[in-house]
């Protein structure tokens, strides 16, 4: 099984997917840590301090290792002609990755490139529930998690420090991965959701989206436009209909089902109490304040507020607010 999807992961690559390869390259490491072909195979998707990474664990594995031994050295700046290109054919043998610059002498005005460094945001959604985000060279990461949860993300985020990427476990953390080169834009929506924009292989447009508050929004901003580069610019446009209209549905319909539960508990309440339960001393002070209310009271209470939210739906319509999205400029 194993031996099929790291075959299905090299036939990937070769033909371009490099998202899905890598996946199915992420799948293998985590069913096989020893397997030194994708261990290989994963260096040449990655860069820098990722790439040293799978090259040291194919060592790891194989000492006797030769690519990986030449491309090692290459990322230590101690071989300054190229590796070969190893051969398409061989399931073993990866393509060579970009030509690693060599190192600025003292003299030169040539400066090395150096990858950035990692940065990773903590938000506090709620009591029981927070947001971990995480941004390195080439991805984007998003944590939803519970706190008893959150030592074990953090495991998770040391493993894609390595290059490996996260195992999906719907029962300990969703866990949404964005490549940067496929962000199409970035905005904060309703103040404290990070929506992402991106296209997969085919050009179809994939939404993602994870918690977050103002304040973080503004640091990952200015980080994700270090990272991608002139291409995109910040800018501020109306609030979509569509999250004007979410925002104003969801409150509604907690205020339907609110009214509707209110209004037959109370119902039934009233029913017991004529019938004689205040003989039986089962009224008390609550009970006495729903029954002066009433059923009828409470849908009185419910309408008003459902007129309310649709007055706030129409004010918004008609004038949105604006929202801070970063988006790639047309070419």
């Amino acid at each position: 099984m194993t031996a099929s999807k790291l075959q299905e992961a090299i036939t990937l690559i070769k033909s371009g997917d490099r998202q899905t390869g890598q996946r199915l390259l992420t799948e293998v490491l985590n069913a096989e840590p020893r397997n030194e072909t994708a261990w290989l195979w994963m260096s040449a998707l990655m860069s820098g301090g990722k790439r040293r990474f799978c090259l040291e664990k194919v060592l790891s594995i194989n000492p006797d290792h030769p690519q990986a031994r030449e491309q090692l050295a290459k990322l230590a700046g101690t071989v300054s002609s190229p590796a070969p290109v190893a051969s398409t054919t061989a399931v073993n043998q990866p393509p060579a990755p970009p030509p690693i610059p060599e190192a600025a002498t003292a003299d030169s005005n040539a400066s090395v490139h150096k990858a950035p460094e990692p940065q990773v945001w903590l938000i506090r959604v709620g009591k029981l529930l927070s947001s971990i985000i995480y941004l390195s060279e080439d991805d984007l990461y998003a944590f939803d998690i519970f706190e008893s949860r959150e030592g074990e993300c953090f495991q998770v985020l040391d493993e894609i420090r390595q290059g490996v990427g996260p195992r999906e476990d719907d029962h300990k953390m969703t866990v949404h991965h964005v490549l940067l080169k496929d962000i199409v834009s970035v905005a904060l929506s309703a103040g404290k959701v990070l929506e992402i924009t991106s296209v997969d292989g085919s050009g179809k447009e994939i939404q993602t989206a994870a918690s977050i508050d103002q304040e973080n929004f503004d640091k990952l901003l200015v980080a994700l436009q270090k990272r991608l580069g002139p291409h995109f610019r910040k800018m501020s446009r109306p609030m979509r209909n569509s999250t004007i209209g979410a925002l104003t549905l969801v409150p509604a319909v907690f205020t339907l089902c609110g009214t509707a539960f209110c209004y037959w508990f109370v119902l039934g309440l009233k029913a017991e109490v004529d019938a004689g339960a205040e003989a039986a001393g089962r009224v008390g002070v609550w009970v006495t304040i729903l029954l002066l209310i009433g059923p009828y009271g409470f849908l009185f209470i419910g309408g008003a507020l459902l007129a309310i939210l649709l007055v706030r739906m129409v004010l918004l319509l008609a004038a949105p607010p604006q929202e801070t999205v970063l988006t790639r400029l047309p070419k």
